[in-house]
């Protein structure tokens, strides 16, 4: 009787349909998965540190009584706008690269000229970048003049009406002028922090070794090589940053050295390939190994994200067995 039951149920189970799911069957039957190509730039997020000149201070053109005062420390001073009034005259700030040290008119040349048509373009006028005082300079001088409250602006521009800065905007680290004192060029204003000289990068805190390689820094949107020592020097790159609300978030802050993190990467990215981690074994550092059919081949693993691992090898690979399809331990 029992050997007649124990007949039945081994019947049974050998008749049984298979209910596993078709996923884990497939997945049991999976020796082998494809390796796709791709570029890889090498990413490390990095502490960089702002590297600023001396403070400076900025002076008002004219002489008075201080009347009305646009200076917060910790706050900005931007070219284009209002920096004080002076006997309620505004005195203009205006950033060019060569300091305004005359009052100029029609018909006037110089670099001091061609630096003023430079800034009047960039505050969005429409000047050629060189050439004399013209009848065109007059006439956004003329602009920018009524834009802020001059009275009856006849397009020239005094000395006494200007407060120059060496920046387009910078950031006051105090306030030396109050409103009610009696001023004069030689008085300081405001005192502002330093202009940004170079942006020094730190090393990274992965464990993976950086790939060889020219590098850049991409900060606050801007990216600038990095030179042979750690520091980022292009002006481009440093007048978009300096320009950054999150620069200038970071000035009030501090005053010498302000840390912030970036991105370094290589300029131009490296060919690599792209498996499943679990392709991957005879792991030692950097250095793995997967295999091909038959060949076990040595890799270099450059970064792992996302379930996905990049290496690069010297040879062609466009596929590599997993787990217990695997028949080697090391290919070294």
């Amino acid at each position: 009787m029992v050997a007649a039951v124990s007949a039945g149920v081994l019947v049974a189970l050998l008749l049984r349909p298979d209910t596993t799911p078709s996923e884990f069957k497939q997945a049991r039957a999976l020796q082998s998965v494809p390796v796709s190509t791709g570029t890889f730039a090498d990413p490390r997020t990095v502490a960089v540190a702002f590297m600023t000149t001396q403070e400076r201070t900025v002076q008002l053109g004219g002489s008075g009584t201080l009347t009305f005062s646009t200076c917060v420390p910790g706050g900005a001073l931007a070219s284009g706008s209002v920096a004080a009034r002076v006997d309620e005259r505004p005195i203009l700030a205006l950033s060019t690269s060569v300091p305004l040290f005359r009052d100029l008119t029609a018909g006037d040349e110089g670099t001091d000229v061609d630096a003023l048509r430079h800034e009047l373009a960039r505050l969005g006028f429409e000047v050629d970048p060189t050439g004399p005082y013209s009848r065109a300079v007059e006439k956004a001088v003329t602009s920018l003049q009524k834009r802020v409250g001059f009275t009856d602006p006849d397009g020239s521009l005094s000395r006494s009406e200007i407060a120059w800065l060496p920046e387009t905007s910078v950031i006051a680290n105090s306030c030396d002028g109050v409103v009610g004192d009696t001023i004069d060029p030689t008085e300081s204003f405001a005192t502002i922090a330093g202009g940004l000289s170079n942006v020094r990068v730190g090393q990274d805190a992965s464990s993976m070794k950086q790939m060889p390689g020219a590098r850049q820094l991409t900060l606050f949107g801007a990216a600038g090589p990095i030179d042979s020592e750690g520091a980022v020097s292009d002006p481009d790159f440093l007048q978009a940053v300096a320009e950054s609300s999150e620069y200038k978030m970071s000035l009030a802050k501090s005053s010498q050295e302000h840390i912030q993190t970036g991105t370094s990467e290589l300029v131009t990215p490296v060919n690599v390939y792209r498996v499943s981690p679990s392709a991957i074994f005879g792991v030692d550092g950097q250095n793995g190994c997967v295999q091909s059919g038959d060949d076990a081949i040595p890799v270099s693993i450059v970064g792992s994200a996302l379930g996905v691992t990049s290496f690069t090898s010297e040879r062609r690979l466009t596929s590599a067995k997993i787990g217990t399809a695997i028949t080697t331990e090391r290919c070294r």
